[in-house]
């Protein structure tokens, strides 16, 4: 299964209903060596896992590892806008794997568009590696010939 590594954002908007501020979280990637100040994509959490990153004072520093799940739905929120009011769901999306301590950046862009490339391709990693191994071995081989 292939998979990124975002940076995950909290996002605070109010609740029409409550009046209170509650939170959501979207995904970040990055961009030539630095964490791009867009949002990529809204990652939907189980109960569980939203309520421990919103418990969380380092989340909005959390590098995570997601995969693409065309299952898996979605919740989209308009992107402008001071309420939550006007969710969206959508089937497909990035569903949350674990944290990634040993990282302090996301992917570059570049990878998270191979990734999602291949995901639509329905290539696995498995196969990217074997593909890169083969043209590695024809360029050996070539060299070798003169």
């Amino acid at each position: 299964m292939n998979s990124v590594d975002f940076q995950l954002r909290t996002e605070w908007r109010t609740e029409s209903e409550t009046g209170r501020k509650t939170p959501r979280f979207s995904i970040r990637y990055a961009e030539r060596g630095s964490l791009s100040a867009r949002r990529y994509d809204w990652l939907t959490l189980d109960g569980d896992q939203h309520k421990r990153f919103v418990a969380d004072s380092k989340a909005d520093r959390r590098v995570i590892e997601c995969v693409w799940d065309p299952e898996h739905e979605t919740i989209t929120y308009p992107e402008e806008g001071d309420t939550w009011d006007f969710p969206a769901a959508r089937k497909g999306g990035w569903k949350y794997e674990r944290m990634r301590e040993d990282k302090e950046l996301p992917n570059d862009i570049r990878t998270v568009r191979a990734v999602e490339q291949s995901a639509q391709d329905g290539v696995e990693m498995e196969e990217l590696l074997v593909g890169e191994l083969a043209a590695r071995h024809a360029r050996w081989a070539g060299e070798g010939e003169t």
